[in-house]
């Protein structure tokens, strides 16, 4: 499965957790997730591209020099260290998998509060 269609069966999901979590009043427990999610997502992405000269491959075409690029793809940990490698966070970086359809449980925890604070007129 594509990440694209992982985030889009993801969405859902975060937007109804947060929906129903946002009352909590814990916005640095949602910044949290918001990065293991994307460590996570990395780790997909990097188990996606399955064989070494693909990850190289594609690690040099998101811009990692070519010394990283062949030392992570072709002799790196596992797939749950390397996603929060250098490397990984170059070729999937925030802006990146916002554009796929990474939604941020913080800014939608965020969004929620300044809401109710206009419906409550305290802002």
């Amino acid at each position: 499965m594509s990440l694209e269609r992982v985030l889009e069966e993801l969405r859902p999901f975060t937007n109804g957790w947060v929906g129903y979590f946002w009352v909590a009043r814990t916005p640095s427990a949602f910044a949290q997730l918001d990065e293991w999610s994307r460590r996570r997502l990395r780790c997909c992405q990097w188990k996606l591209w399955k064989k070494p000269r693909r990850r190289y491959l594609e690690l040099r075409k998101a811009g990692v020099g070519p010394w990283l690029a062949a030392g992570v793809a072709y002799d790196g940990p596992d797939p749950g260290a390397l996603a929060g490698c250098p490397a990984m966070t170059r070729a999937l970086g925030n802006k990146k998998l916002q554009d796929l359809g990474f939604h941020s449980l913080h800014e939608r925890y965020t969004a929620l509060v300044e809401s109710a604070r206009q419906r409550l007129g305290l802002v």
